[in-house]
């Protein structure tokens, strides 16, 4: 499958909408500075960036931030999710547990979205929009088109042109919510992997190593965002990525991050995707820009 680098960089700025506008009048109320790099070790790269808190958010303790073990952003095909190629990806899954490859229909009137007549809440209205991960009662907004179904979280539905983003359930990884402190820093470190044609055939973890100071939870996310490649005419690729989220300072300062990316005989491509992500209302997900950068590109070895 073709490795192109223009592909590679842009899918990677998408996996989290990283093609944000401001979402106040004042913008952003934390910017990130410019990125730099130094080679440690032969196999270890320090990536260091500063990111500046320009007014306080301490009235909003945290961000809720939707995370998944697969996520799909795509376009809805013939008005219907096609579960024989969801969403564009290859992925089969019989979504609504009938023990059949369907069609499923997607109908939005006004607020309401359904799919296969049944109606769901997505979390947003666009890919790089507000999002609203919680229903009034506390609970993620998860939905099941039926109990021998895998559960899904519609991140976005968009009618015109018709995207939506899904977070897909995989064994026993449910869409579930990270509840970060407002506001933070996503860290999220991808390379290409190979086609995942259903739930069996998820490939193995990254083939790097994500190292921070002290340790934070990381997330392993696999993920397919095809439409856009559309702009570029090259073929579309499946990535598998690490993912932290670190705090940043509630009140106008400025913080310095580190990080080391520890690569291994397997590791060709990797790229990286910095995102600021804030709330200024409980409940709530804003993105500000992101900075995207390819951290290695090594070609891969003949065969023999």
């Amino acid at each position: 499958m073709p490795r192109s680098l223009a592909p590679l960089l842009l899918l990677g700025a998408l996996v989290f909408g990283v093609v944000l506008p401001a979402l106040s009048q004042e913008g952003p109320p934390t910017t990130l500075g410019p990125l730099k790099t130094r080679q440690v070790a032969p196999d270890t790269l320090e990536v260091s960036l500063r990111a500046t808190t320009l007014r306080a958010l301490d009235g909003v303790p945290e961000v809720p931030v939707p995370t998944s073990r697969l996520r799909f952003v795509g376009p809805v095909q013939l008005g219907a999710l096609l579960e024989t190629c969801l969403l564009g990806s290859l992925y089969v899954v019989d979504l609504n547990g009938n023990g059949r490859l369907d069609q499923l229909p997607v109908h939005r009137k006004g607020e309401i979205l359904r799919i296969d007549q049944m109606v769901v809440e997505p979390l947003g209205d666009s890919l790089d929009g507000p999002q609203h991960p919680y229903r009034a009662d506390g609970q993620m907004r998860r939905s099941m088109l039926d109990p021998r179904a895998p559960e899904f979280s519609v991140l976005f539905h968009q009618a015109d042109p018709p995207v939506m983003g899904l977070d897909l359930q995989w064994r026993g990884y449910r869409p579930s919510v990270e509840r970060c402190p407002n506001p933070s820093l996503q860290i999220l470190v991808f390379e290409p992997c190979e086609d995942i044609m259903g739930p069996e055939d998820l490939p193995d973890d990254p083939t790097f190593r994500l190292e921070v100071d002290g340790n934070p939870s990381q997330h392993v996310t696999f993920t397919w965002e095809p439409w856009i490649f559309k702009k570029t005419g090259k073929s579309p690729q499946w990535l598998r990525s690490r993912q932290v989220f670190l705090p940043l300072p509630t009140r106008p300062d400025t913080a310095e991050l580190t990080f080391r990316v520890v690569s291994s005989s397997q590791t060709r491509q990797v790229g990286l995707v910095a995102q600021v992500n804030y709330a200024l209302n409980p409940g709530e997900r804003l993105r500000g820009p992101a900075e995207v950068v390819l951290l290695r590109d090594v070609p891969s070895q003949p065969g023999p």
